[in-house]
């Protein structure tokens, strides 16, 4: 079984969603663990690494950018089939 790595080795080396989602799961942690005095701050930062998290583009388009793109083609596509050939 091989090691998990550690939160600075996932950040230095890792791409942004493998970082933020181990910042993300480091704050899960101490939030686990931690003080009254230090629940809301730590709850406050594992907020923001969730919404962090969400924000990143995950290479899929969206159906609204599919739709989009099939009517760019087919627009190119009638504009094509227009033009006079010489």
């Amino acid at each position: 079984m091989t090691p998990t790595p550690s939160l600075s080795e996932v950040v230095n080396t890792g791409t942004k969603t493998q970082a933020l989602e181990a910042i993300r799961d480091n704050l899960a942690q101490r939030l686990e663990r931690a003080s009254d005095n230090e629940a809301a701050a730590i709850a406050r930062q594992l907020v923001a690494a969730i919404e962090a998290v969400d924000r990143v583009p995950t290479g899929k388009a969206s159906p609204v950018d599919e739709i989009s793109d099939r009517r760019e083609s087919r627009r190119a596509e009638a504009a094509r089939s227009r033009r006079p050939t010489v």
